[in-house]
């Protein structure tokens, strides 16, 4: 009998979390996307996943409080403008 292979799914703040790790200048929401999709950590149900990366980043970022905002912050903002893990 063929064994079943039960992949966990990552969430969206775990996949960009993995590609930041990769790229300690940070990266813009687009790039994150780009490169989200391109190594397959995350499907999305969307005509625009940007946009998702982007609210999904900017409510766990240090120094933007939001309404939906989460009380742990991952993720912080440089000079550049582009996204990179807060301890980085």
């Amino acid at each position: 009998m063929a064994k079943k292979i039960i992949m966990k799914t990552k969430t969206i703040i775990e996949a960009v979390t993995e590609v930041l790790k990769k790229n300690n200048s940070g990266l813009s929401a687009w790039e994150i996307t780009d490169a989200i999709i391109e190594q397959k950590l995350y499907s999305f149900n969307s005509t625009n996943p940007t946009s998702i990366v982007n609210s999904t980043i900017r409510k766990s970022c240090v120094g933007i409080d939001l309404k939906l905002s989460k009380k742990e912050k991952v993720f912080k903002l440089n000079a550049e403008g582009k996204y990179k893990l807060k301890g980085v």
